[in-house]
């Protein structure tokens, strides 16, 4: 029962920057977040998985389009969450930014190393590779960081971003 509380919440305060959550609040709206997306992506990705194992010409772009709009939902759905969260341990939100630029250049780097060249050699794939590489490595890090601090126990007092949450009653 908590946790439909929690998904509630969540969505009712998708805007909302301010405050904070616990980690029981958070962590079971954000199940849901990161869910939701893939329920949702599943009647699009079979389809156009089919135009592109048949090499139909536009599948490879709604591939992209229906994997970054899956991606965009999710961090709609996470943003506020995890602004409130790391408000909790007296962090400001601008903690969950890095991960996500470093993600899309590497989905868009691989992806065009993917489905970029059409077949031709290109002499740059070489320093691409790199870029996605290190891209990739940099989430990693900075995603591992972000789990950790997400994780960790709020300060249980009043702080800059608020009062204290209250728990959710069971």
């Amino acid at each position: 029962m908590q946790a439909f509380s929690s998904i509630g919440r969540g969505l009712s305060g998708l805007t909302r920057l301010s405050g904070r959550d616990t980690r029981a609040q958070f962590w079971s709206f954000a199940i849901f977040a990161m869910a939701l997306p893939y329920v949702a992506m599943s009647g699009f990705v079979p389809p156009v998985l089919e135009d592109l194992l048949a090499g139909t010409p536009s599948s490879v772009e709604k591939y992209i389009l229906v994997t970054c709009a899956g991606l965009a939902l999710t961090v709609a759905l996470l943003a506020a969450a995890v602004t409130r969260r790391l408000h909790d341990s007296g962090r400001s939100g601008w903690w969950g930014v890095p991960p996500l630029p470093l993600l899309a250049l590497a989905m868009f780097g691989s992806s065009k190393l993917m489905w970029g060249s059409g077949g031709h050699a290109q002499p740059e794939v070489g320093l691409l590779f790199i870029a996605v590489f290190v891209a990739g490595a940099l989430y990693n890090v900075t995603f591992v960081m972000l789990l950790f601090m997400l994780s960790r126990q709020g300060t249980g007092l009043a702080n800059r971003f608020g009062p204290a949450p209250e728990p959710l009653a069971v």
